[in-house]
């Protein structure tokens, strides 16, 4: 009697698993771009109305939505500069697991006009070097920054540091030798 009571208990373990099992009931499909058939990789594809129920596709565009009841589902599924698709009225059956493969359009915006503004401080060191260096004819410069660092007392001691400039009499600047009737100097672009 021991004898045949452990070989239905074997017999009873060995196939208690097998009929256990019930079918899983779900979808899966990939998910591919609609220009060049390619698998969009991180795509989020997730049933309506259910929280916390969806996943994000993996490297080769695939996903998989287990355990679902059967029944009739809306799928959405969305992708970075992509529309977002919503497939209504998927019906699981129970026991099944469907096939459902999402083909994602690319999401093209036209813009009609771009603008870009940008401002240039003109105290800057670095701003009087870049007109140097742009400008057609030679030309020389002190920033505001040079002058509130600097000891000068007034303009013509400021001009005093420019190369090649040389005050008469505190108020006519020569500029490199020149008569002052060829020259001209500009204070705060007057």
């Amino acid at each position: 009697m021991p004898k045949e009571l452990f070989i239905l208990l074997a017999v009873h373990l060995l196939l208690t698993p097998l009929f256990s099992q019930t079918s899983r009931t779900g979808v899966k499909g990939i998910v591919l771009d609609a220009t060049n058939n390619e698998p969009l990789i991180g795509a989020a594809v997730y049933i309506e109305g259910l929280e916390n129920l969806g996943v994000i596709t993996d490297f080769d565009g695939n996903y998989q939505l287990f355990d679902l009841d059967p029944g009739t589902y809306s799928i959405t599924c969305s992708y970075v500069s992509y529309q977002k698709k919503i497939i209504g009225e998927v019906q699981i059956p129970a026991g099944q697991i469907v096939q459902l493969n999402i083909v994602m359009v690319p999401a093209t915006q036209e813009l009609e006009t771009v603008v870009i503004t940008s401002t240039f401080r003109k105290e800057t060191v670095q701003s009087v070097l870049t007109l140097q260096k742009n400008n057609i004819s030679i030309s020389d410069g002190i920033s505001k920054d040079i002058i509130t660092r600097s000891p000068d007392k007034n303009t013509g001691e400021v001009l005093k540091r420019m190369s090649g400039t040389t005050l008469q009499d505190n108020k006519f600047a020569i500029i490199r030798g020149l008569s002052d009737r060829y020259n001209i100097a500009q204070i705060g672009r007057a």
